[in-house]
């Protein structure tokens, strides 16, 4: 991967009366074709005809809802090239702002936002050009290219991204989930410890990407789901067995083409397998051992899709969404409340468990900047609320 970054980091001036400096910097450094929005009250004139003012919609810029995000920044400027990244930067740095870039899709805990009030947010999603070279097998994206559009793009050349299943997300925020305004190029031998850290550390830490280049693979021909559903008075001991296969290393020595998933609500339980490989003998012989394994179904489930229908029936953007990872098995005590959680709540709870190996185990964990690569699965928590007042509480 190369990174095209305008780096930066400003000392942040937390008492301040107005941001007309900011304003009149801005003006003077970007064309008038870029379209900023400035918070009401901070406007010497706010029937300017050159900015639009607006009281900031917090819950309209984050997936994050339930008034957690309370702070307003001072500026979105809505970029839509790197000159306009960097110019803003350097805004930032002469005026001591603080500088959270965005490239446009949800985010969980809205990072994109930053952690304090009065900072300036550089949105990206103009900056979402795609490029395939179908002969090296490279793809240049901008950074606010959404994975949805990446995926059909590279579909056509029969290549494919390793991201993940929201088709909306934007790129910058998950590649890297990943202030001197300096335009550099980021590489394995160009900045190599600049290189390692933006790989998984997370967005806004070092520098701002606009572009990636990355190396691209080729999609799978067919992708395959076995499917399996369980009443909730099987869920605890389909969790457990669940469990069983991921830590006992003899039996869960999976296919790097193979996914072992579980979702859990109050109404039932599934596990699936996904696989995208092209020996169906090893996808048969997970589903017999998964079967052996487990009490017997309610539901099962056969699948068979092209690569592109397959992503874009498995997108989606949740409502709220909450990650915790797992070195260990959860106990016993642990999944009783797990379930009388999911069966007392109110809308509809959803656990999301993802295994962490096939080929994710293959990468070393000292590889990039990813902190949980050792984890062995993850479990994502999803709330479907009834409606607007159960949504704020």
């Amino acid at each position: 991967m190369t990174s095209t970054t305008a780096s930066y980091r400003a000392n942040s001036k937390l008492a301040r009366t107005n941001n007309d400096d900011l304003q009149t910097c801005l003006s003077s450094s970007l064309p008038l074709s870029i379209h900023t929005i400035y918070p009401c009250s901070t406007l010497a004139n706010q029937n300017s005809s050159q900015y639009q003012c607006d009281h900031f919609n917090v819950n309209g810029l984050s997936s994050v809802r339930g008034g957690r995000i309370s702070h307003f920044p001072a500026v979105i400027v809505y970029a839509t090239d790197s000159n306009d990244v960097q110019n803003v930067v350097k805004c930032a740095t002469k005026l001591n702002y603080i500088v959270n870039a965005r490239s446009g899709g949800h985010s969980y805990e809205g990072y994109s936002l930053g952690s304090m009030y009065n900072n300036i947010v550089i949105n990206m999603e103009a900056i979402n050009y795609i490029r395939i070279n179908q002969y090296d097998g490279t793809g240049t994206f901008g950074a606010g290219a959404r994975i949805g559009p990446i995926y059909y793009r590279t579909y056509q050349y029969n290549y494919t991204i390793n991201t993940g299943s929201c088709a909306w997300i934007g790129l910058a925020g998950h590649a890297l989930g990943g202030g001197l305004g300096e335009l550099i190029t980021i590489n394995k031998t160009h900045e190599p410890e600049l290189y390692w850290a933006l790989r998984g550390s997370g967005g806004g830490l070092f520098v701002i990407v606009t572009e990636f280049k990355i190396r691209l693979v080729k999609a799978p021909p067919l992708a395959r789901r076995f499917s399996s559903i369980w009443y909730p008075n099987a869920t605890k001991l389909v969790m457990q067995r669940y469990q069983s296969l991921l830590f006992d290393d003899k039996i869960s020595n999976f296919s790097n083409n193979l996914v072992l998933a579980m979702g859990v609500s109050k109404t039932h339980v599934e596990i699936s397998i996904l696989y995208f490989g092209i020996e169906f003998d090893e996808f048969n012989k997970t589903v017999s051992l998964l079967l052996a394994t487990l009490p017997t179904p309610n539901r099962t489930d056969l699948y068979e899709q092209d690569w592109l229908t397959f992503v874009y029936k498995s997108s989606g953007i949740d409502d709220d969404t909450k990650h915790l990872f797992y070195d260990g098995p959860i106990s016993s005590h642990s999944l009783d409340k797990f379930i009388d959680r999911l069966a007392s709540g109110d809308g509809q709870i959803n656990m999301g468990f993802n295994s962490w190996d096939g080929y994710l185990s293959t990468i070393p964990a000292d590889e990039t900047a990813f902190p949980h690569r050792h984890f062995k699965f993850d479990i994502q928590f999803t709330v479907y609320p009834n409606d607007e007042q159960h949504e704020q509480q």
